[in-house]
């Protein structure tokens, strides 16, 4: 009877024992997954990382590049009105110069020789000799 017993409590420790080894291998295997995966997302975190600086670097890029365009567009619009206000400036000179009585001249309505007016009747021609 002792022996038997003795059997059954070696038997059970048995079974205990490789139960408890496919426990640990189990969890030793879970370890090890986990462990990987860790590891990918430190790489990925890694990654996302240097997306994002280069991103900022690409961002502060873009509005130094917005800056200078727009200093040259500002300095562009001021040439042009400074050149509207020149030409107009001129135009008002040569204004002055080819009509320096532009008040006192009368133009006609019915100017013989503008185009689009009736001309003159042809005159008659003059006898022969």
């Amino acid at each position: 009877a002792k022996w038997e017993l003795c059997k059954k409590e070696i038997d059970k420790t048995e079974d205990d024992i490789k139960v408890s080894e496919n426990t640990k291998e189990d969890l030793d295997e879970k370890h090890l997954q986990l462990s990987n995966k860790i590891d990918q997302l430190n790489k990925e975190i890694a990654e996302l990382k240097q997306e994002e600086e280069d991103m900022m670097v690409s961002l502060k890029q873009a509005g130094e590049q917005r800056k200078a365009q727009n200093e040259v567009y500002q300095t562009s619009v001021m040439d042009q009105r400074a050149v509207v206000n020149i030409l107009n400036k001129a135009l008002a000179r040569l204004k002055q110069f080819y009509q320096p009585n532009a008040e006192l001249v009368e133009v006609s309505a019915h100017e013989p020789n503008q185009p689009g007016f009736a001309v003159a009747p042809k005159p008659k021609s003059g006898k022969a000799y």
